[in-house]
């Protein structure tokens, strides 16, 4: 069976695309006091499984795994910076999967503060083991995926420009390029990633000498260089503005205005060669701040498609900060694919925090990997091997500190195919922290059409993680997850599969360097989508005991 492979050439390639930029932020850190501190940790677990599906039967497989990590971080008054990588061999008996297969992965992020409060350079990147299909999301993994998962590499620099000082003007602007690479899997021969992502974003807005007119515009620019499977580039360019009178008292009225085109070179299905779209209105504005005001306007937009052009609507735009910590964003309107929206809520106080994402936007799986993370991410201890113990963070551009990693809030689930998609999705989370219990909740719901040709996807999906301290050294820990994704195109009306996944087991502290851990692993995956190595439906019972080192 052909084993997933890392490219070592393209790897080699990105390695010197990135030399001279990471070289000379090196040189500024230690050309002043530098803080750099090493860690690292092996893990090892002897792993039981019972594998029973109906494409081969029952099969019984034992696996060792050796997990040994290592990571650096960084931190001196103008430069913060960590890599963490690791490598996952396993060795298998009594499997239909190779005997032995290794995986390697790192993750890194990098932020140089060239001028204080004003510019900033940064990097960040990552090599993960994902699916290729959505039909396996929350089930597949190194001991029974091995087939249907695949490299993916992601790296991304870019430069940050704040002007925030002035009294009548300020701006941000952002230009970044990210590269993503992801191979074939043994079992999907014809799906892998190869592009380049070129993207410039900028806003300007009124400063706080505005007392009675306050505006803003922006807009944003990204170019997809996609050469996989021969698609084509596919760019977007969106603006915005508005500007608020207010007449009495806080209330006022508003004009706006919004241009969005997506534009890719053929002209396949239901995306045309130029989809451009264009809206303006005006109505009344209720605004207290800049982090309290609603405005409702009436619009008419002006398109090259007659079922849209000169199609009246009503927008909404609302930011509304209910306490320091507590905040709703939302902005309303339409574009060329019907109702266009983002809105989010974020909560937070003592023991509790939650947050909840909508957005719906034309995409591909390039920028959904290196560009466009939703709704946010946990800052967890290094060594933590879930998230009940992390702080929920939604700035995306935070670098951890000595100690910490960045996990991503939720993986949204999505297959490694460029094309180009009409994504509709609502993620949240919700952890609560106090005395012996640590919870974590998280859902995600997603409708994708691909615009390319004639298929949709959808996913519905709830996890819900908790770890409680028995006594000063012993923790119960639990993870219960649940999918129903389906899948419809022209050839085949619909296919469904239901994936659910339970994870329970005990963590010893037997000092504060080694923990023993034992688990009862059950993965069931039901429906007719899916064809990996065990077909659509099958049922994985794992029990695993292992121990890991931490060293630094």
């Amino acid at each position: 069976m052909q084993k997933t492979k890392i490219k070592k050439p393209s790897f080699l390639l990105n390695a010197l695309t990135y030399k001279l930029f990471f070289s000379s932020l090196a040189v500024t850190a230690f050309s002043s006091v530098a803080n750099v501190n090493f860690l690292g940790s092996v893990e090892s677990d002897l792993t039981y499984q019972n594998i029973d599906s109906n494409r081969l039967g029952s099969n019984d497989v034992f696996t060792l795994q050796i997990k040994p990590t290592a990571g650096a971080l960084l931190n001196t008054r103008t430069l913060n910076g960590y890599w963490l990588g690791s490598v996952t061999h396993l060795q298998r008996t009594g499997s239909t999967a190779p005997g032995s297969d290794t995986y390697p992965e790192y993750q890194y992020g990098i932020d140089w503060e060239a001028i204080d409060n004003v510019l900033t350079f940064s990097g960040d990147g990552s090599l993960t083991y994902r699916n290729v299909s959505a039909a396996d999301f929350l089930i597949a993994d190194f001991l029974n995926s091995d087939d249907n998962l695949t490299s993916a590499q992601t790296d991304r620099v870019s430069a940050r420009l704040t002007l925030l000082q002035g009294n009548w003007v300020r701006s941000t602007g952002t230009v970044s390029y990210s590269r993503t690479d992801a191979d074939e899997s043994a079992l999907f021969q014809n799906f892998a990633l190869d592009s380049e992502n070129y993207s410039a974003r900028g806003r300007i807005y009124n400063g706080d000498e505005a007392k009675r007119l306050f505006w803003s515009a922006k807009g944003a620019y990204v170019n997809t260089e996609r050469s996989t499977r021969g698609l084509d580039d596919f760019v977007s360019r969106d603006a915005s503005a508005y500007a608020d009178t207010l007449i009495f008292g806080n209330w006022g009225v508003r004009i706006n205005g919004y241009y969005e085109q997506n534009e890719v070179s053929e002209n396949r299905a239901a995306l045309s060669d130029n989809d451009e779209f264009t809206s303006y209105g005006a109505g009344i504005v209720y605004r207290q701040s800049s982090r309290r005001y609603i405005a409702v306007t009436v619009n008419e937009s002006i398109s090259d498609d007659p079922s849209v052009d000169g199609e009246q609507f009503v927008g909404l735009d609302t930011k509304w900060a209910l306490s320091p910590r507590t905040s709703i964003d939302a902005e309303l309107g339409k574009n060329n694919y019907g109702r266009r929206a983002t809105a989010s809520f974020n909560y937070e106080t003592k023991y509790t925090n939650a947050s909840l994402a909508y957005s719906d936007r034309v995409t591909n799986t390039s920028r959904l990997l290196t560009d466009e993370t939703p709704i946010g991410i946990y800052v967890c201890p290094i060594d933590i091997g879930d998230v009940t113990g992390c702080a929920a963070q939604d700035d995306l551009n935070y670098v951890p500190v000595e100690g910490e990693q960045v996990i991503p809030i939720l993986e949204e689930n999505f297959t490694l195919d460029d094309s180009v998609i009409l994504r509709e999705s609502l993620v949240g989370s919700m952890g609560y922290t106090k005395g012996k219990i640590e919870l974590a909740v998280s859902l995600q719901f997603s409708d994708e059409e691909l615009l390319e040709r004639q298929l949709s996807r959808d996913t519905q999906a709830l996890s819900v993680e908790s770890r409680y301290r028995l006594n000063r050294n012993l923790y119960f820990v639990n993870n219960v997850s649940y999918a129903i994704l389906e899948q419809q195109s022209e050839d085949n009306p619909g296919v469904e599969s239901k994936n659910l996944s339970i994870h329970s087991g005990f963590e010893k502290q037997l000092n504060p360097r080694l923990l023993f851990q034992t688990y009862l692993t059950y993965l069931d995956k039901n429906g007719n989508y899916g064809t990996g190595r065990y077909g659509s439906d099958y049922r994985d019972i794992r029990l695993s005991v292992g121990a890991r080192y931490l060293f630094d």
